[in-house]
């Protein structure tokens, strides 16, 4: 008891550390701990880059999932937050000083710059493991080169110049290639509303079958102006009163049908708003056909007015559930 007395008295630094050193050596311990828990499971990269890639073609990359800690740890989710990223991970345990290799892929049809994250949260107080995940796929050749990573009017205005100077065949010469070629099929020619058939390859023929020609855009939208009148690709055979129930209607969701013939009908849809529902074999086609549209129109002709209640409005919101 005089021992420590005269090292208290004598020597108080070393009896200062006697007295704190086991609370010391407690947080130097928590922190380790905490250490330890702030890099216990590590990524081999926190950084995925894709780099540039190809359009509609799989990429992978592997990545290990390191537990440096001695007891083992579960992964509790694993989330990507852009679906053209997917990752083989799945939930489960890390064995203690294990390691799960694991795959993250990447598809896209798009030439747009991608960036996701992919966030795997781990059991027992672990930190989120984070990894940050791009790609920038590019169509193959170079005609849509100038696209690359285009949206919205941007985008329109690039594929606007792509297309903008092309041969208009006027609009005789493009029934004559409707009917004698490119919808015509061993001599028969369909309506795109009814499903009718007749046998006929000119517009003396169509005339005589009741038949004529359909903008699935309308003509009144553009003044009947070129090169929209003559565009081939929204033009359809059809059958004369079939063609003259639709007029510039919309294309939608018929309801209330007043009339119908061959899978097309005619009405108002739930809001009480006419307009038509074209037989399902034709509905994709004719979508795809009017879509060039709102490219060629806006340099071509002062007299274009808005698209048919607006593209980016009401037709490209009633396409879908054609």
């Amino acid at each position: 008891m005089k021992a420590i007395i005269h090292i208290l008295l004598r020597r108080p630094c070393v009896a200062l550390f006697a007295l704190v050193a086991p609370f010391l050596m407690c947080f130097l311990a928590s922190a380790s701990w905490g250490h330890a828990g702030w890099n216990s499971i590590a990524l081999s990269d926190s950084v995925v880059s894709f780099g540039a890639v190809a359009t509609d073609s799989t990429y992978s990359i592997e990545l290990t999932l390191l537990n440096n800690l001695s007891i083992p740890v579960e992964i509790l989710s694993v989330l990507v937050d852009e679906d053209v990223f997917e990752t083989d991970l799945t939930t489960g345990e890390i064995p203690a000083l294990g390691a799960r290799v694991f795959n993250v892929c990447f598809s896209s049809g798009q030439n747009v710059d991608y960036a996701a994250f992919l966030s795997i949260e781990m059991s027992d107080g672990i930190r989120p493991i984070i990894c940050e995940l791009s790609a920038a796929p590019h169509y193959p050749g170079t005609y849509y080169s100038s696209t690359q990573n285009k949206w919205g009017e941007e985008l329109k205005d690039v594929l606007t110049d792509i297309i903008d100077g092309h041969n208009s065949l006027g609009y005789n010469l493009a029934r004559d290639h409707m009917y004698g070629h490119i919808d015509n099929v061993d001599g028969w020619v369909e309506c795109v509303y009814t499903g009718r058939k007749a046998y006929f390859s000119t517009r003396q023929g169509a005339t005589e079958n009741n038949f004529n020609c359909e903008h699935t855009w309308p003509q009144s939208f553009s003044g009947e102006a070129e090169p929209m009148k003559s565009d081939i690709y929204h033009l359809y055979p059809s059958d004369v009163t079939a063609n003259n129930k639709r007029s510039n209607l919309d294309f939608g969701v018929v309801v209330s049908p007043s009339w119908s013939s061959g899978g097309s009908k005619l009405g108002t849809d739930s809001e009480g708003q006419t307009g038509i529902r074209m037989q399902p074999r034709w509905k994709p086609i004719s979508a795809t056909g009017m879509s060039p549209i709102p490219l060629t129109a806006p340099k071509s002709s002062g007299m274009m007015k808005s698209p048919p209640c607006s593209i980016t409005a009401t037709h490209s919101s009633i396409i879908p559930p054609w």
